[in-house]
């Protein structure tokens, strides 16, 4: 429930400040870390998962610098469109640890 209210109020924020060229950016970096994150976790596993290592580098490699070159691009072309994706990243940060934290207190033993 809580994620499903978080992800409206993503969506309403990133429609109603952002521009379109905002809400893809947004969406492609996402992707490409979401991404970049399931390779990772697909190498240190490679024994289980049976991936061919030098493909799952080569995709880590090649995401990481697309990654790069799209953060690059909005440094120098649309400082402000990056400025609003490192507010949202910042703000989904702030809120997982300010739940992280709070999931923390409620099953705290020391808590009565």
């Amino acid at each position: 429930r809580n994620a499903l209210i978080t992800m409206t109020g993503v969506g309403l924020v990133l429609a109603l400040a952002g521009s379109l060229d905002v809400i893809a950016s947004f969406s492609s970096l996402t992707f490409l870390i979401v991404s970049l994150a399931v390779s990772v976790a697909n190498l240190r596993l490679e024994e289980r998962t049976g991936a061919v290592v030098p493909i799952v580098v080569a995709g880590i490699v090649l995401m990481s610098t697309t990654i790069a070159l799209l953060i690059w691009y909005l440094a120098t072309n649309q400082p402000r469109d990056l400025a609003f994706v490192a507010a949202m990243y910042a703000a989904a940060v702030g809120a997982q640890r300010l739940f992280a934290w709070q999931q923390g207190r409620k099953h705290s033993p020391t808590r009565r």
